[in-house]
């Protein structure tokens, strides 16, 4: 979050997608994909997650681009504080995921 280079980001990036996406096998499973199908419903699924992530990209990084350009100072801040937010959101969801599976 804070490193403005990182020099094999891609990897760290890769493992942690992943390592992210196998984590869905468990919901797969309880919703009753059978066996057989489970590994290209994990595949669809996590490709339908890529696709929106690409969208979602495609619609924010102009806008970043922009506000960079006009206002570096306000372009760190935003990085920065979106940055933490998300981690925020990713921290609440990870803690609650886990008070799930400990109490089933």
């Amino acid at each position: 979050m804070w490193k403005r280079q990182f020099l094999h980001r891609w990897i760290l990036t890769f493992a942690f997608g992943l390592i992210h996406g196998f984590g869905f096998v468990n919901v797969l499973e309880n919703i009753a994909v059978p066996g057989p199908n489970l590994v290209l419903a994990l595949l669809g699924f996590n490709l339908g997650v890529e696709i929106g992530q690409l969208l979602l990209i495609a619609m924010i990084v102009p806008v970043m681009l922009a506000l960079r350009k006009f206002n570096p100072v306000s372009f760190r801040r935003v990085t920065v504080g979106v940055s933490a937010i998300l981690f925020l959101c990713g921290l609440l969801w990870a803690i609650q995921r886990a008070a799930y599976e400990l109490t089933r």
